[in-house]
């Protein structure tokens, strides 16, 4: 009798669990389906991944800067935003690094995982990070998850909790894949904004610079 109690609430919690996570990712995907201020809806995602987990201590959303070949953060929960918001992450680099390097995800059970897979970060983001969150406690644990979109890696999504190494599982991983897919297509969606908007404004620039020229001409053929 007890066991069949133990095995309904722990049914019970799996249920709730599952729903929370459900109604995470259908918040996400009929919310922010027209992407349009991609900073603030980084935000709200990494806000919204975390809810469902009670002991989350820390996480951070990255994108991938092309241009510097980098990953930056975007979005942080726990830590001090204007240490971390200089955090560069070479492709390879710490647990994002590797994460987005790999396009799989990882999860970290206890301080010698996380230490191992920490341990080429450079002298300055190591600083950077300390700086961001006083101190890790002493059985930490981490789960990371790459964004990726069509044909590319965007970013990286991590959490961590800093004082259970067993505080995430493998459905854990498959629901913040989940999260980090959405996050993805937000990420792209907003960048195809950003291009149809400049391709805009490029036309216009350029029929401004046609109906001028055409006015400049006009007035110099035409007699005094």
């Amino acid at each position: 009798h007890r066991r069949m109690e133990r095995w309904n609430e722990e049914l019970e919690h799996t249920v709730q669990h599952r729903t929370r996570e459900l109604a995470t990712l259908l918040d996400i995907s009929t919310t922010f389906q027209a992407a349009r201020d991609l900073d603030r809806l980084l935000e709200t995602i990494l806000a919204r991944a975390v809810a469902p987990f009670e002991a989350v201590d820390a996480a951070a959303l990255f994108l991938y800067d092309a241009e510097e070949d980098c990953l930056g953060a975007k979005a942080v929960v726990g830590y001090q935003w204007e240490p971390f918001s200089r955090v560069r992450l070479r492709p390879g680099e710490g647990i994002v690094g590797k994460v987005f390097q790999r396009r799989e995800p990882l999860l970290c059970i206890g301080a010698d995982a996380i230490g191992a897979n920490v341990a080429d970060l450079t002298p300055e983001n190591r600083e950077l990070l300390m700086a961001a969150r006083s101190r890790l406690g002493a059985r930490p644990s981490a789960a990371c998850v790459p964004l990726v979109a069509t044909d590319s890696t965007l970013g990286a999504l991590i959490l961590l909790n800093l004082r259970h190494e067993m505080a995430f599982t493998e459905e854990d991983i498959r629901f913040l894949q989940a999260v980090a897919n959405q996050a993805a297509i937000v990420v792209e969606n907003a960048h195809l904004w950003a291009e149809a908007r400049d391709a805009e404004a490029l036309t216009a620039a350029a029929r401004f610079k046609d109906e001028f020229l055409t006015g400049v001409s006009h007035e110099l053929l035409t007699p005094v």
